[in-house]
C-alpha cells in the first residue's frame, strides 16, 4: 500500500506508517529544518515547499493520503480565530484528496476542530465537502496514553474512506478500543538512560516564579518561571508543545526520578507555598527536560537526529503526531 505524507514536519507520522508496512513515496513541507530532519532519517523523498505553492498534478497516486495541517487557528494554545489564515490548511488538504482520490486519507488534527462551538461551521462543512466527493468519514478524538505513549495528547483523526472500493466495509472500531497500558514519564525516561544517548537540552534556568499560582496540585500551578510546569513522572506527561525550548520546557525532579529521593521536590515546595512560607532556592537536580528527553515522551525512535537548533528541535518534536500512536492507526488501516 503506497502513500503520501502532506505537512509531514519531522516525520513523525510517517514513521508509524512505515512501521505498519504502509511505503510512503512522496512528502512535503515547508519548514526547511524539518526538512532536513526527516531526509536525515527516513529518505529524501520529502520536497520542501509551502504547500499553497503546489502544483498537484506533481504528486504521484497513492492508495492513502495521511497529513497533520497546521492548527494554530484552532488550538486553544492559540487565539482559537476562526478567521485565522492558517486554518485554511485543511482545505489545502481537502483539494488535494479531491484531485488525488486516495481509497483512504487520515487527516490529524486539534480536537478543538470538533469541540469548540466557534468551529461548528467549519467542522460541518468540512465533513459535509467529503462527502460530496464520495468518503464516508469517521472522525474521533484519540488520547495517545491509550495507545502506549508516554504522553496524554488528545486529537482528533478524521479517517475518510473512498466509497468505490473495498476499504469501505471495513470496521474500524478496534482502533477505538483503549486497551493498552498506560506508559509513565519515569519508565519511559529510565528506559532511555540505559540506552546512554547524549541528554544535550534546555539549559534555561529554573527559579521560583515572582508570583506563584497555587492550584490544586504542584503540576497544575505555576509555581516555577516560565510556562514550563512541573512534570509529575508517575503518570504520562502532559501535552508536549511546540512551544517548548527555553524556559517554556516542562521541569522534572532529577533526582527524585533516578530513585535518589522518597519524594519530589514539587510536592515540598507546592506545600511550603500553600503554608505561606518563602521558597527561595531551587535544587540543581530540578531541571527541564532535554531534546532526547521529549523525543521519548513523543516515541520518536533513540536513534533519530534532529537537524537546526535546540529550539528548533524542540518545536519539531512538540509539533509531531507520535509515531506510536500513528503506527496504531496504521496498523488498523493495513488490518
Amino acid at each position: 500500500m503506497k502513500a503520501i505524507s502532506l505537512f509531514s514536519g519531522a516525520g513523525g507520522m510517517d514513521i508509524g506508517f512505515i512501521k505498519a508496512g504502509i511505503k510512503v513515496i512522496w512528502a512535503i513541507d515547508k519548514d526547511k529544518d524539518s526538512v532536513e530532519t526527516y531526509r536525515k532519517n527516513i529518505d529524501d523523498h520529502i520536497v520542501c515547499d509551502d504547500i499553497h505553492n503546489l502544483q498537484i498534478k506533481a504528486i504521484p497516486d497513492a492508495d492513502v493520503i495521511f497529513g497533520g495541517p497546521a492548527c494554530q487557528g484552532f488550538s486553544i494554545a492559540g487565539k482559537m480565530n476562526v478567521n485565522d489564515p492558517r486554518n485554511i490548511l485543511i482545505w489545502n488538504f481537502f483539494k488535494i484528496v479531491k484531485e488525488k482520490k486516495p481509497k483512504v486519507f487520515i487527516m490529524e488534527n486539534v480536537k478543538n476542530l470538533v469541540k469548540n462551538r466557534r468551529f461548528v461551521q467549519i467542522k460541518n462543512s468540512l465533513i459535509s465537502e467529503y462527502e460530496k466527493i464520495g468518503y464516508d468519514l469517521i472522525v474521533k478524538i484519540l488520547n495517545s496514553k491509550n495507545y502506549g505513549v508516554p504522553q496524554s495528547r488528545e486529537r482528533v483523526i478524521f479517517i475518510g474512506i473512498n466509497k468505490n472500493n473495498s476499504l469501505r466495509t471495513f470496521d474500524f472500531r478496534s482502533l477505538f478500543k483503549q486497551n493498552k497500558r498506560e506508559i509513565s514519564v519515569k519508565e519511559a525516561l529510565l528506559n532511555l538512560y540505559k540506552k546512554k544517548v547524549s541528554l544535550d537540552g534546555s539549559i534555561a534556568k529554573v527559579v521560583i516564579a515572582n508570583r506563584p499560582v497555587l492550584r490544586n496540585t504542584p503540576y497544575s500551578g505555576m509555581i516555577l518561571n516560565g510556562s514550563g510546569r512541573p512534570v509529575d513522572i508517575s503518570k504520562p506527561s502532559p501535552t508536549l508543545t511546540a512551544t517548548m525550548g527555553g524556559n517554556r520546557t516542562p521541569v522534572i525532579d532529577g533526582h527524585y526520578l533516578l530513585g535518589k529521593k522518597k519524594s519530589d521536590w514539587f510536592k515540598y515546595c507546592h506545600n511550603s507555598l500553600k503554608l505561606g512560607k518563602k521558597v527561595t532556592k531551587v535544587p540543581s537536580y530540578i531541571r527541564r527536560l532535554t531534546v532526547a528527553e521529549v523525543a521519548t515522551l513523543q516515541t520518536f525512535p533513540v536513534s533519530y537526529k534532529f537537524s537546526g537548533s535546540t529550539s528548533s528541535k524542540y518545536r519539531q518534536i512538540g509539533n509531531a503526531v507520535p509515531p506510536l500512536m500513528a503506527k496504531e492507526i496504521a496498523t488498523c488501516l493495513m488490518r
